[in-house]
């Protein structure tokens, strides 16, 4: 019985000790705790959903964004920029997903290492990503996004 309740009390501690460190946001009616991964899940699972409203809702309206697309320099996108881009790659590739290879959380800083497939004009098509994605106060306020775009 005492070895239960100390594998019990080790257990607990280590589930505590192992928590992400969250962000808290604000509401008039409640607080809600997101942490900074489950913002970036939340951009992947609109962004799988084709959910470009929901997906530029997981940025602040003035993230700055870092996109080999669109040059070298960070710029700042607003959401209705946002949904008006991916509305354009929707149309280029309609069934594109990313799927998730590794997730790095450091405090406020997500790394992911994703896989965005799809088919464009008939064949299968894929490219490896790399965003490094940082959040404040459950938005993202900052996404620096690396690729191969030749």
């Amino acid at each position: 019985m005492k070895l239960l309740l100390s594998c019990c009390a080790f257990l607990l501690l280590l589930a505590v000790a192992c928590e992400p460190v969250p962000t808290t946001e604000k509401s008039a009616h409640k607080t809600t705790t997101i942490s900074p991964s489950a913002v970036v899940d939340s951009m992947f699972a609109a962004f799988n959903a084709h959910n470009w409203t929901a997906m530029a809702n997981c940025y602040s309206n003035d993230a700055k964004f870092l996109d080999p697309s669109i040059g070298q320099d960070f710029i700042t996108q607003t959401h209705a920029e946002t949904i008006e881009k991916y509305n354009g790659l929707q149309q280029a590739i309609p069934d594109i997903r990313d799927s998730i290879v590794h997730k790095y959380v450091d405090s406020n800083i997500v790394i992911v290492e994703f896989i965005s497939k799809g088919t464009v004009e008939g064949k299968p098509w894929q490219i490896p990503i790399c965003a490094v994605l940082t959040v404040e106060n459950g938005k993202i306020v900052r996404d620096a996004t690396y690729y191969d775009n030749q």
